[in-house]
């Protein structure tokens, strides 16, 4: 395939620019794209409404990529299904297929491995391989909604930090928010970051209109440091700031995340001190019980405070939710892709 092109690589303007390189008429890329992303289509022999001489053309100078699914587990317990992507260069990524009752969840990857080194994540002891491209990051979409499953939100919380890839992640988010590709809405995508500060002020002056969670896990830059080293980078002060100006930029409140450790970061002064942070800007609060990893230091642990460390939140009038994962047993929750 290398002397052909991949129709994924390129945005709707380079589609309409390459077809007609090759003497197709510039209308007709509305209808190939919309065969890609809104049917899901990976053969040209499939695009009906295609004269049988556009479908050979394309054939002959072009094709569309996919990922090879290398491994698929699904939960025994809450029918989350994950599945390890094998890409084009052999490099593997894993998405989270999550199931509820009225809806479904799309955990997707933007890198292959992560260079944050969390502790509480089992990503970043792989180590860092390279971004992924848009495309990489859309197909994972695709290739989950060609087995047939409903998608309804999406969620940028699987392997590697998203904001250091941002300028993919944000041509994939419009791909995937295109009423004439996927179609999926701004208010049901989510980008989670460690605290990247300038992508994320880069993020918010998109306006794409994506919710934005921040991994904050602790409320002293002693702690965050030592659980995430990106702290010393953009210790918890300038993080808050950047978090109201995102606020204020989209009028719409800021999810911090906070994965309880025992003994760490559960106290009740912990919960008091991050009720003073949150009433900074309009926020809301996921309370994330650790999930450990064969890849993580077994020195952390759940922590057994999560109730009362709630209700600390709640008496101080904060937002806030325990967010139940699923997906342990097949090492599919939060924390514990490791792209294998």
């Amino acid at each position: 395939m290398d002397d052909k092109k991949d129709l994924k690589k390129l945005n709707s303007k380079q589609l309409e620019e390459f077809i007609l390189e090759n003497d197709i008429e510039k209308y007709k890329a509305k209808i190939i794209w919309q065969w890609i992303y809104k049917k899901y289509v990976t053969d040209f022999n499939a695009m009906t409404n295609l004269s049988k001489r556009d479908r050979e053309v394309l054939s002959e100078v072009a094709y569309i990529s996919t990922h090879e699914i290398a491994d698929k587990k699904t939960s025994g317990k809450s029918k989350t299904t994950k599945y390890v992507f094998k890409l084009e260069d052999g490099s593997l990524v894993e998405s989270v297929f999550i199931p509820s009752i009225d809806h479904s969840t799309v955990c997707i990857s933007s890198q292959v491995g992560c260079a944050q080194g969390c502790v509480f994540c089992a990503t970043g002891a792989q180590g860092f391989k390279r971004n992924l491209k848009s495309h990489e990051i859309v197909e994972q979409v695709l290739a989950i909604l060609r087995e047939g499953k409903n998608v309804d939100y999406i969620v940028f919380m699987g392997m590697g930090e998203p904001l250091i890839n941002i300028d993919n992640v944000i041509q994939s988010i419009r791909i995937i928010n295109d009423p004439n590709s996927i179609g999926i809405g701004a208010r049901k995508i989510t980008v989670s970051t460690a605290g990247m500060i300038p992508n994320l002020i880069k993020l918010a002056d998109s306006e794409l209109g994506v919710n934005i969670a921040i991994s904050l896990n602790a409320t002293s830059n002693h702690v965050r440091s030592s659980l995430m080293p990106i702290n010393e980078k953009y210790p918890i002060k300038k993080l808050m700031e950047t978090a109201e100006y995102c606020q204020k930029k989209s009028g719409r409140r800021i999810t911090f995340e906070y994965i309880l450790l025992e003994g760490i970061n559960d106290s009740e002064k912990d919960a008091t001190d991050l009720s003073k942070l949150m009433k900074m800007l309009i926020s809301h609060v996921n309370l994330i019980g650790f999930n450990p990893s064969p890849d993580l230091d077994p020195k952390f642990v759940p922590s057994t405070k999560v109730s009362n460390f709630k209700n600390i939140l709640l008496k101080n009038e904060i937002s806030v939710t325990v967010r139940h994962s699923t997906g342990q047993d097949i090492f599919g929750a939060c924390g514990q892709l490791a792209g294998k």
